[in-house]
């Protein structure tokens, strides 16, 4: 028979109902050597325990701890808060087989083996649906994740595609009214600058920006820049 206690607090225990077949000098021999604390006490029994890690204060934090009976086996193991009761339940099963198998002194029937291995198996398949479903769940947060930037993407590209085409738009806008204002502008620069010298040379040095513009088809504007270059390149002077 096996009784099985589930996690409490911070252990939990495998226990067997058998006889144990080797005596304690026997079992003392086989426990040497294997780097665990053991202890005998007056009921024929011997304890073997194991420190994994232990806390500031210098208590037990991991440990497991193997109690050899002569009717039961038991073997006691500490669960941190922090750790998956059912991975700290294989872990501590594997520990407990090896020892088993070291010391070889129960014999368990064919249904507690058979029991041991259900309840092994029943614990490696939840562990394992709990791990898949964690990753699911990570797997479908990441999905939805992805499909939102996807679609931010996309509505960013659209208003890229939609702000270059306006932008485009504008450009040629730009170019059209550019090519309007140089054809009613007429003349170039230096044609305008040459044409305003012979003006003034013909006129007695004198100018009437509105007669000029109208006659050689420019904007007052121009004109006013025109003569303004002369002026500053020293080509014609301003009377008082």
């Amino acid at each position: 028979m096996i009784s099985e206690m589930k996690p409490a607090n911070t252990t939990a225990k495998f226990e067997f109902f058998c006889k144990r077949t080797k005596k304690m000098e026997q079992l003392s021999s086989c426990l040497e050597g294997t780097g665990l604390r053991v202890f005998f006490d007056s009921k024929n029994s011997a304890i073997a325990e194991h420190i994994e890690s232990k806390d500031l204060l210098g208590n037990s934090h991991l440990f497991w701890r193997a109690s050899f009976h002569p009717d039961r086996f038991l073997f006691e193991y500490s669960i941190p808060k922090e750790s998956n009761p059912g991975k700290r339940r294989l872990q501590m099963l594997s520990a407990m087989l090896d020892l088993l198998a070291l010391c070889d002194c129960y014999s368990l029937s064919t249904p507690q083996a058979y029991l041991l291995m259900k309840n092994s198996l029943s614990d490696s398949v939840r562990f394992v649906n709990a791990k898949y479903e964690s990753l699911l769940n990570k797997y479908e947060k990441a999905e939805g994740e992805r499909k939102r930037l996807f679609s931010q993407r996309a509505s960013i590209s659209s208003l890229l595609e939609k702000e270059t085409s306006i932008r485009l738009e504008l450009e040629k806008n730009i170019s059209q009214l550019q090519a309007r204002l140089s054809l009613l502008d007429g003349i170039s620069d230096d044609e305008l600058e040459n044409e305003l010298f012979e003006w003034m040379a013909l006129h007695n040095g004198k100018i009437s920006v509105s007669a000029f513009a109208k006659a050689h088809s420019v904007s007052a504007r121009r004109v006013e820049e025109g003569l303004d270059k002369l002026l500053k390149g020293g080509y014609i002077e301003r009377k008082a």
